[in-house]
This record gives C-alpha cells, structure tokens and sequence, in this order.
C-alpha cells in the first residue's frame, strides 16, 4: 500500500516537472495572436439583406409559409375541414367575423380546402398544429403554418384560442405579401 502511495507521489512530482518544461507564449507572441481572425469576405461578396434586422419577435420566427401565392390571392371560398380540439369550429367562427374568405358548407362549392391537424402533447404541454390550405380539385398545397401554444396553465381551450389568432394574424400578413412574391420555383428578377 505505501508503495502505490509512493509510486502515485513520483507520478504527481514528475507531471509538475515537466509543466515548467512546456514552451510558453513569450511577451512579444501574445496568445491572441497565434491564431489569426477568420476572414470576412470583400462587401461586394456578403449576401444581401433587407436593411437592419428587427429586434426579436416574442413569439420567434413566422412559421407560414406561401406556396403558390397567386392561386392564394384568387381564393373566396373555403370549406373546413373537421379539425381536433374545436380548431375547425374555432376557424369558422373567425373567418366569419373577417373578410378574408367565405366559409361554405359545402367541399364542392369551395375554391379550396382548409385541413390539417391540431393535438396536444401533454407530455410536454403544448398544443401542436399544422394547418393547410389546399386547391379543392388538385388538392396541391397552396398555404401552411405550423403553430405551437403552451397550455396547462393556460388552460387548452385558451391554447386553441391562441392558436386560432396566431394562425389568422399569419394569414392576414400572408395574404399581404402574396403579391409580392413570385411563385415558387422561379426567382425574382
């Protein structure tokens, strides 16, 4: 036992040794300045931007997306899907109240077709929901959002609620800036 004890105390005395052995930086070669700062690229070759970024959104980056904004801009009416948790109710209650489309009660008298999913994940409190507009006769995606709401406190009627504002405030600025932009798959010019 001593001599592991004895051994361990070389071990430790030898390793103290050689760390003053070890080249170190001298005053003229500061730390800094052994490894050189990456290079940024000429301005001419940064990517381009839209002014200063906004300060952070709250609630993070919009999740909606334009697929096809200009089959997005000719829509009128829109037939609602049966939706979990109330959404699809909740939806035609808002859209009701709005001008951005007519809800009707028939698929075939629709221009397209409001679907997707909303559950809750108990597991780590969130409601999750997708939502899609798609075109009624080749039923292509013409708009989605993804939204999700905490809840427990809130409660899930109250999440739902939250969902429902979020998913129309995202449709609101959509339709604003549908046309503006070009369809997918070509570039602007």
């Amino acid at each position: 036992m001593k001599l592991q004890q004895l051994g361990l105390a070389i071990f430790l005395a030898a390793g103290w040794g050689l760390g003053d052995q070890m080249p170190q930086p001298t005053p003229s070669e500061p730390q800094e300045q052994r490894h050189p700062p990456p290079e940024q690229p000429p301005p001419s070759l940064q990517r381009p931007t839209l002014g200063p970024a906004p300060g952070p959104s709250l609630g993070g980056p919009r999740s909606s997306n334009i697929v096809d904004p200009r089959r997005l801009m000719s829509i009128r009416k829109v037939f609602i899907q049966r939706l979990d948790n109330n959404l699809s109710e909740k939806l035609i209650a808002a859209l009701s109240k709005g001008d951005l489309f007519q809800v009707v009660n028939k698929r075939q008298e629709a221009d397209a077709i409001f679907g997707g999913s909303c559950f809750e994940a108990r597991r780590i409190r969130k409601v999750h929901t997708e939502v899609f507009l798609s075109d009624r006769i080749t039923g292509k995606i013409i708009w989605q959002d993804v939204v999700r709401q905490p809840f427990n406190p809130p409660p899930l009627e109250s999440a739902v609620d939250a969902t429902v504002a979020e998913i129309m405030a995202h449709l609101r600025l959509d339709l604003r800036e549908a046309p503006r932009k070009p369809p997918e798959g070509r570039r602007g010019p």
